[in-house]
């Protein structure tokens, strides 16, 4: 890990905090994002998705998780993925 900053990420069901380990509070706390099927939303939470429906497939989570986390790290945390430890 060197220098890298430890950059923690709390992925939850309706929120996602995201902040530095070893700072008192996360610096930013944003709605968490959701996987959309026509009018079916699944919450992006793993543990929420209604039971029936199969999972989101890597190109859903992808379409919404990429965007997301480029928002987290660009504009809440200033700083680019590749420099940072993430910690989920």
């Amino acid at each position: 890990m060197g220098d890298a900053p430890l950059v923690l990420l709390d992925v939850g069901v309706s929120c996602t905090k995201c902040g530095y380990i070893g700072e008192g509070a996360p610096r930013h706390i944003v709605p968490t994002p959701q996987v959309s099927r026509g009018h079916d939303v699944l919450n992006s939470s793993l543990a929420t998705i209604t039971a029936g429906q199969p999972p989101p497939t890597s190109a859903e989570w992808q379409e919404v998780l990429r965007p997301f986390l480029s928002h987290l790290f660009s504009v809440c945390l200033h700083s680019p993925p590749q420099d940072a430890s993430v910690v989920l």
